[in-house]
């Protein structure tokens, strides 16, 4: 390859790199602002959703990945975690929670790339350097209610079924800043089915896991050292914050 050839292919790199990094910052601040603005909307749940009421509505779409061997997981393995999330959701927050599609599951037939497929461990580097990254792009092509721009004013939320998220976590989320939550293999079989709909309140505006003991849905893991398993109560602190989340609406 000559000199010329080499210059080319570098600056087309850049650009990518560059392209690439600039459609994911101004995602970010796209759902910042979004955030924010539909703050406002829903001030009466920032300051009293702990009533659980009005009722409202949560919109989901599951994603299931694919590898070169095929569907990370058959649809089927994903009732327990829409019902339990359906269950929590009603019974804990009376929130309906309603597919984005005729139904809750799409798989992608297309192999994934490994950028998406195993995913940097959960914390905020991990999490920054996907959502910059290759795995970020792909997520963003297939997460519902966007074409660039929102094109659902009910801001559904994505679960995407990956293979692994490194580091011994099984679900991540990146908080009010995506619109996205990862659950790996391990996440869906885990029992109970409870990763998904955790992931989901961190969407919903629940940062950390401080204050939470292994009854709380927002307890950091899905068993404690004991082995007993996470449960799903949800503090009226928390209920507020996930009702005033720009994804919980009124229509």
């Amino acid at each position: 390859m000559g000199w010329w050839s080499r210059l080319k292919k570098a600056v087309k790199h850049a650009v990518k790199w560059v392209g690439q990094k600039a459609k994911a910052l101004v995602r970010t601040v796209f759902r910042i602002v979004l955030a924010v603005v539909l703050w406002g909307v829903n001030i009466w749940d920032f300051f009293f959703g702990f009533l659980n009421w009005p009722p409202k509505n949560l919109t989901l779409h599951i994603v299931i990945l694919s590898d070169n061997n095929g569907r990370l997981v058959p649809e089927k393995d994903l009732i327990p975690s829409i019902e339990y999330a359906r269950r929590v959701l009603k019974d804990r927050l009376n929130i309906k929670l309603r597919a984005y599609s005729r139904t809750f599951v799409q798989t992608l037939k297309e192999p994934a790339p490994n950028a998406a497929l195993d995913t940097k461990p959960c914390t905020p580097s991990g999490i920054f350097q996907d959502e910059f990254g290759d795995a970020g792009e792909f997520f963003a092509k297939h997460i519902a209610g966007w074409n660039a721009v929102p094109i659902s004013f009910r801001f559904p939320i994505t679960a995407f079924i990956i293979r692994d998220v490194t580091g011994g976590y099984i679900g991540c989320s990146a908080g009010l800043f995506g619109d996205y939550v990862l659950v790996d293999v391990d996440g869906v079989k885990d029992n109970p089915a409870s990763t998904m709909m955790h992931e989901i309140g961190h969407s919903c505006n629940i940062f950390d896991h401080y204050w939470t003991s292994i009854k709380d849905l927002m307890f950091a893991d899905s068993h404690d050292a004991m082995g007993n398993i996470r449960g799903d109560r949800i503090t009226w602190g928390k209920r507020n914050l996930i009702r005033s989340s720009r994804h919980v609406t009124y229509w």
